[in-house]
């Protein structure tokens, strides 16, 4: 009875083992997961659409959220890492840029208001 007692926990212990330590490295996976909320977050974005420098980054980036997801999709598994280096380091530029559209100082008018003078000049 002993020995299986002892048997029976040493199962379990290797069973629990090898689903602990034997968890697949797939990326892919998750790299799929993440382009695919990278394409629905930027889709929502009013900045894709407006026409500055900055939205051409995300246009870029949105676009190669695009192809990572189709490549995936196909299957050409070959090719995702590199998609998805790419990605990042367009995503890094893209958060690098400062665009500071110049604003146009607003010249004062010159116009006096008298309010207390009881008469103006036409009279």
């Amino acid at each position: 009875m002993n020995k299986h007692l002892i048997n029976k926990y040493s199962l379990i212990i290797l069973f629990l083992m090898s689903v602990v330590f034997c968890q697949s490295n797939d990326k892919s996976i998750e790299n799929y997961k993440i382009a695919l909320r990278m394409k629905l977050r930027m889709k929502s974005n009013p900045i894709l659409y407006m026409d500055e420098p900055k939205s051409a980054l995300l246009n870029k980036v949105y676009q190669s959220c695009n192809e990572y997801i189709l490549l995936d999709e196909y299957g050409a598994k070959k090719v995702l890492k590199n998609k998805m280096t790419k990605i990042t380091n367009d995503v890094k530029f893209f958060s690098k840029t400062k665009y500071d559209k110049p604003i146009r100082k607003k010249e004062p008018s010159n116009i006096r208001y008298h309010y207390f003078s009881l008469k103006s000049d036409i009279d």
